[in-house]
């Protein structure tokens, strides 16, 4: 076996072990996470990521699923137009929706935008 191969194996054991000792309530929004985002990989990611959350009171699975609209590649400022374009288009608006509606945050380069708490 190669290092970089070594390397893959113990990376994806300690992964195994880290998840596994979480409590299964964390182990269902790391899965949520998981499969709706895709720049959050590893371990410190999903910690951190998860502290942003709570940040902007998402603290439950379904919250989570309720909320999260969509991730994009950039800052704030450089794609917040796009997504309010995006949801104007997805829902038959006649303008964007007000920026109010929503929320967002930037992690790792990426923004990511989710419905604003009522």
């Amino acid at each position: 076996m190669t290092d970089s191969n070594d390397q893959f194996l113990k990376a994806r054991e300690e992964f195994a072990a880290w998840y596994d000792s979480m409590p299964e309530d964390v182990q269902f929004m790391i899965d949520e996470i998981s499969d709706r985002t895709h720049s959050i990989v590893n371990e410190s990611d999903y910690d951190q990521f998860r502290l942003k959350l709570c940040e902007i009171d998402i603290v439950e699975v379904e919250q989570f699923e309720d909320r999260f609209c969509k991730e994009y590649d950039g800052t704030v400022t450089e794609v917040e137009q796009e997504f309010l374009q995006e949801m104007q288009q997805q829902r038959g608006l006649p303008e964007p929706p007000p920026a109010s509606h929503y929320t967002s945050f930037e992690f790792n380069g990426h923004t990511f935008f989710f419905i604003a708490q009522e």
